[in-house]
C-alpha cells in the first residue's frame, strides 16, 4: 500500500520519493508536481532473531530521483532501533543482480548495528530492467546522491538523518557494484570524502578514468574474494589491494564461486561477520572489533591473505 508520494526540492537537487509498505518494487517516474508530501514509516520490521538480544529494525522502501541527472533510484533502507546514531553502509549489487539479492548480508549488518541502504540502480538491476547495462561511474554518483539524501533532515525518510552517524560512513559492493564502490572510495574523479571505510567483494580498481589512492587519508579497505570466481578473476582484488595505501585487508573465500559466498552459499554468515567486525574497528576505532578480525578472517571458509 503506498503511504505518500511527493517532489521536495534540496539544495539544486529535487528527488521524489514514494514510501510503500510490504513491497521492494520500484516506483513508476513521478508525475511533474511541486506537492511536498511528509512520508510515514513503515512498521518496526523485527531482524530475525531480535528475542536473542538483535535489534529490532524499521525497514523503508523510498524511490529517489535525481532531478540533475534524470536518474530514478529505488532504495531499501534498514536501520536499527537504538539510543544513539548509528554507522551507515551503502551496498551496490552487481551486474544484472539486484539489491534483493543481497537481503542476507544487509540484514546481517543491520542486525550489527549498522543502517543498510540498498539502492537498485536504474540502468544494471534486473530489479528495474529487463535489459541491464554497465553502469558503473554513474551509479557512484547515485551512491553519493543517496547519502546526500539520507543525510538530508527534510529527505525522504523521516527522522534518518538523525538516526545515522554522518561522520561514519562506508560502502560494500559486489562485483561491477564493487568496482562502483571502489571508484566513490578511492577513484579521484569520484571519491566522496565523507566514506571512511570500503569492502569490496569480487571487484577491482579499474572503470574509472582517474588515478586510483591519491587522498592522504584513504579509507580503510576489506578486500574478499572467491578462490573458484569463475567471472572475475582473483588477480583483480589482488591488485586492488596491492594499490591501497590505507588500512588494509585480504580475505579469500576458499572454493568461493563469484556470487555464491555474498548472497546464498553459508559463508555468508563468515562474511557478514568480517564486514561488521571490520566496520566497527575502522569506522569507531573499536578495539573489541579489530581483535576479533584475524579470527574472522579464518572462521569456515575463509583465509586471511594478507593484512597492512
Amino acid at each position: 500500500m503506498t503511504a505518500v508520494v511527493g517532489t521536495i526540492l534540496a539544495g539544486s537537487a529535487a528527488y521524489a520519493l514514494v514510501i510503500t509498505e510490504g513491497s521492494t518494487a520500484p516506483a513508476a517516474e513521478p508525475a511533474a508536481t511541486t506537492t511536498t508530501a511528509v512520508p510515514a514509516p513503515t512498521d518496526d520490521v523485527p531482524v530475525a532473531g531480535a528475542d536473542e538480544g538483535r535489534p529490532a529494525v524499521d525497514t523503508f522502501t523510498v524511490q529517489l530521483w535525481d532531478a540533475n541527472r534524470d536518474r530514478p533510484i529505488a532504495s531499501t533502507l534498514r536501520i536499527p532501533v537504538a539510543d544513539d546514531p548509528v554507522p551507515l553502509v551503502v551496498i551496490a549489487h552487481g551486474y544484472a543482480a539486484a539489491a534483493a539479492d543481497y537481503d542476507a548480508l544487509s540484514e546481517a549488518l543491520a542486525a550489527a548495528g549498522f543502517a543498510v541502504a540498498s539502492p537498485d540502480f536504474p540502468l544494471s538491476s534486473s530489479a528495474v530492467t529487463r535489459t541491464p547495462t554497465r553502469d558503473i561511474t554513474a551509479q557512484a554518483a547515485d551512491i553519493s546522491f543517496a547519502i546526500d539524501q539520507l543525510l538530508d533532515p527534510a529527505g525522504p525518510v523521516p527522522g534518518a538523518a538523525t538516526r545515522i552517524d554522518a561522520t561514519r560512513i562506508a560502502v560494500l559492493g559486489h562485483s561491477d557494484g564493487g568496482v562502483t564502490a571502489a571508484g566513490v572510495a578511492f577513484n579521484e574523479t569520484v571519491a566522496d570524502p565523507r566514506i571512511g571505510a570500503a569492502v569490496i567483494l569480487s571487484g577491482g580498481a579499474f572503470g574509472f578514468p582517474g588515478a586510483w589512492f591519491t587522498d592522504d587519508t584513504p579509507a580503510a579497505l576489506l578486500v574478499v574474494h572467491g578462490t573458484a570466481d569463475e567471472v572475475n578473476p582473483f588477480s583483480s582484488s589482488q591488485s586492488l589491494f596491492d594499490q591501497a595505501t590505507g588500512t588494509k585487508m585480504f580475505v579469500a573465500v576458499d572454493g568461493g564461486t563469484h556470487v555464491g559466498p555474498f548472497t546464498t552459499d553459508e559463508a555468508v554468515a563468515e562474511v557478514a561477520t568480517l564486514t561488521a567486525d571490520f566496520l566497527h574497528a575502522t569506522l569507531s576505532s573499536d578495539s573489541a572489533a579489530a581483535s576479533l578480525l584475524v579470527g574472522d578472517a579464518e572462521a569456515g571458509p575463509l583465509t586471511l591473505v594478507a593484512s597492512a
